[in-house]
């Protein structure tokens, strides 16, 4: 017999599943290696798309603002290319695209520009890339299910025993956190 559903597999054995022991799946008997293997699975899919919306949306925002960093950059190099070749129509043009207009004729405003564009995407770049090295990188342990846990408890007000609640439950609570932070968030910049 086997925790087959994540709404009866208590938080504490998930995490230890989630973290690789897959034999507290077992309730009892015996069970094999690839049947472990494939039913851990299963709750950890379950788990990662209850919880998942939120950091998915997160993912694909950060990966876009990356492409645009890398899209800034390459635009300001051919700025610079332009600027070097005297083609300050063509150079005044671009920086309007990007929502900078200045008159061709502005030299040191349209040259200023470009650098500071092209040295802040850069940096924002570097910063981004910083954080995202495996070393830096918040792997999911059993420290960050603690350190989720005791985020989620602050945000109920409330206990969570992590061998009361099931791992269903404490994934929509999670989820539910994340989109009263995320709704939070959009009334502070409105």
């Amino acid at each position: 017999m086997l925790y087959t559903d994540l709404d009866k597999i208590p938080l504490d054995t998930f995490i230890d599943v989630f973290t690789g022991d897959k034999s507290k799946l077992i309730i009892k008997g015996r069970h094999s290696d690839e049947e472990l293997s494939e039913q851990s699975e299963k709750l950890i899919t379950e788990y990662m798309e209850i919880i998942g919306g939120a950091s998915f949306l997160s993912e694909m925002s950060k990966r876009n603002n990356i492409i645009n960093l890398h899209i800034k950059i390459e635009c300001m190099k051919i700025v610079e290319v332009m600027i070097a070749n005297n083609d300050w129509e063509y150079a005044a043009e671009a920086l309007s695209r990007l929502g900078f207009p200045y008159p061709s004729s502005e030299h040191d405003k349209i040259r200023k520009k470009a650098a500071s564009i092209l040295s802040m995407s850069k940096y924002m770049l570097e910063r981004i890339n910083a954080r995202e090295k495996p070393e830096n990188a918040s792997k999911m342990d059993k420290n960050y299910f603690v350190r989720e846990r005791v985020a989620v408890m602050a945000h109920y007000g409330m206990q969570i025993r992590k061998n009361e609640i099931s791992a269903k439950e404490y994934a929509f609570m999670v989820k539910r956190m994340c989109e009263d932070i995320k709704s939070m968030n959009n009334r502070k910049r409105k």
